[in-house]
C-alpha cells in the first residue's frame, strides 16, 4: 500500500479551499507533534472522527481498513495578512494479530483524502470566516468497508482520549476483542504520542515560529516580579500611611 505524499494533501487541499476563499493564502503543513487542546490564542481546533484508512503492520505485514481513522487539525486565519494556516497530525492503529503489537500509520487514498479536506474546508469557514455553512453531502459517506467495529483499545486517539465517539464502550456493546490485547493493553503508546490537554503554550510563536515566520501574539503581560512589587507597596501604605496620620493628629 502506498502512502499518499503530503504534497497531494496540499494540492487537494488548496483546490478545495481556492473554491471558496480566493481572496485568501492558506498553508497545509503536518505536525505529528500537534497537541490537542493545546491551542494558541486565535487558533481553532477541529478533530475527524471517521475518516476511512488502511493500516499495515510492520512485522507480521498483517492489514486491515478502519473507518474510524482520527485527525487532528489547528487552524487560524489571518484577515490582516489574507492567510491561514492548518496543521495536521494523524494517530496511529496498533496490530491486534501479531505479539510485536507494532503501532502502524495510516494510509489514506486520494479519495479519502479529498473526503476529510472537503469537511476541513466547511470547519474553517465555520470557525474562522464564522459562516452558516451546511456540511458535504458526502460527510457521511464511507469508502470501502471498515471490517466491523471500532477497536477502540488499539487505537492511538481512543488512548489518548481524542477519538470520543467509543469513549463508553458499554453503550456500543461490551469490547469482545482480546486475544493479542491482553499482551498490548499495557504497552506502551508510540513514542512521541501527546496526551490530551497538554499544558498550554505562553506564547503562540513557539508552537508556531516555523510557519513562514508567522508569529501571533497573544499580547503582553504584566511580569511577575512587577505584580509583586505592587502587592508589597498596597501592603506598606495599608499599615504606615494610618500609624503616620494618627501621629500627625496627636492621637
Amino acid at each position: 500500500m502506498e502512502r499518499l505524499r503530503m504534497d497531494s494533501w496540499r494540492d487537494i487541499f488548496n483546490g478545495v479551499i481556492e473554491e471558496v476563499k480566493p481572496e485568501h493564502k492558506w498553508v497545509l503543513k503536518m505536525d505529528q507533534k500537534l497537541t490537542p487542546n493545546a491551542l494558541p490564542q486565535g487558533w481553532k481546533q477541529v478533530v475527524e472522527e471517521h475518516a476511512f484508512a488502511s493500516f499495515q503492520c510492520t512485522q507480521c505485514q498483517h492489514s486491515w481498513g478502519s473507518a474510524q481513522a482520527v485527525i487532528l487539525f489547528h487552524m487560524y486565519l489571518d484577515r490582516a495578512r489574507g492567510c491561514g494556516w492548518v496543521k495536521m497530525r494523524t494517530f496511529m492503529q496498533q496490530c491486534h494479530k501479531c505479539l510485536a503489537c507494532a503501532w502502524a500509520e495510516p494510509i489514506f487514498s486520494e479519495t479519502s483524502a479529498r473526503l476529510v479536506l472537503l469537511d476541513l474546508v466547511t470547519s474553517i469557514q465555520q470557525k474562522c470566516y464564522g459562516e452558516h455553512v451546511a456540511w458535504p453531502q458526502l460527510h457521511k459517506v464511507v469508502i470501502g468497508g471498515h471490517g466491523g467495529p471500532h477497536k477502540s483499545e488499539y487505537c492511538e486517539a481512543c488512548r489518548l482520549g481524542v477519538h470520543q465517539v467509543y469513549k463508553d464502550q458499554d453503550r456500543h456493546g461490551k469490547s469482545s476483542y482480546k486475544g493479542s490485547y491482553e499482551a498490548c493493553r499495557d504497552s506502551a503508546l508510540p513514542w512521541g504520542s501527546s496526551v490530551l490537554a497538554a499544558p498550554m503554550q505562553s506564547s503562540a510563536g513557539a508552537l508556531y515560529k516555523d510557519l513562514d515566520g508567522f508569529n501571533p501574539s497573544s499580547g503582553n503581560t504584566i511580569p511577575c516580579c512587577l505584580s509583586a512589587i505592587i502587592i508589597l507597596f498596597f501592603i506598606f501604605i495599608m499599615y504606615h500611611i494610618p500609624e503616620k496620620l494618627a501621629w500627625a493628629l496627636g492621637l
